[in-house]
């Protein structure tokens, strides 16, 4: 699960959610002073991604990219979630899908205080670039995909090339994704609520 998944994923604590969406920029040992709801979303994100990336959809859709972009499939994979989970929104959350991103982003901006310092500048892009919406389009996982394509100093349109794919395997990408994703639902549900 990407950005926009994990986001969902945290409920209504804006802790949990700084911390779920900061996880994938703290490496190992925790920051000492992180609030004890932030902590609680690292954990969760952590346990997301092993149900996740342990599951038989997610290694179905990884055959969509290896042949192409071999050790970035999983985050390839990653990505088209997030624009699966956009195409299928209302199916996920009561909210419409326009007001969640902009209470993410008002998270954001209200609760800085309580961010990790390494995800600060990644949410400060985030939020003035719009990530979250981005991913509704393929001209946005195309972005997404060229911005992680420059992080790892890849050829310029390399990994942007794979939105293609998605747009090819849409259907499959879909029927995969909402199999595993209500799973997942129900996992980060019961987390949440064991550690609250």
């Amino acid at each position: 699960m990407n950005y926009l998944a994990h986001a969902l994923l945290s409920g209504d604590d804006p802790g949990v959610l700084i911390g779920n969406m900061a996880a994938d920029s703290l490496k190992g040992r925790l920051p000492s002073g992180l609030l004890p709801a932030v902590v609680r979303g690292v954990y969760l994100h952590r346990d997301i991604d092993r149900c996740t990336d342990g599951s038989d959809e997610f290694a179905a859709c990884k055959t969509v990219f290896e042949s192409g972009y071999g050790r970035f499939a999983h985050v390839l994979v990653d990505i088209a979630f997030d624009h699966v989970l956009c195409r299928y929104w209302h199916l996920y959350c009561g909210q419409p899908f326009p007001s969640f991103v902009e209470r993410v982003y008002a998270v954001f901006l209200d609760s800085s205080h309580m961010m990790p310092k390494a995800f600060i500048p990644i949410a400060e892009r985030m939020r003035s670039e719009d990530w979250l919406t981005g991913y509704a389009t393929l001209a946005g996982v195309g972005a997404a995909y060229e911005r992680l394509g420059r992080r790892f100093r890849l050829a310029p349109g390399y990994l942007a090339k794979a939105a293609e794919l998605v747009e090819e395997r849409q259907d499959f990408l879909s029927d995969e994704f909402n199999s595993l994703f209500p799973k997942v639902l129900e996992r980060a549900a019961r987390i949440r609520e064991e550690k609250s």
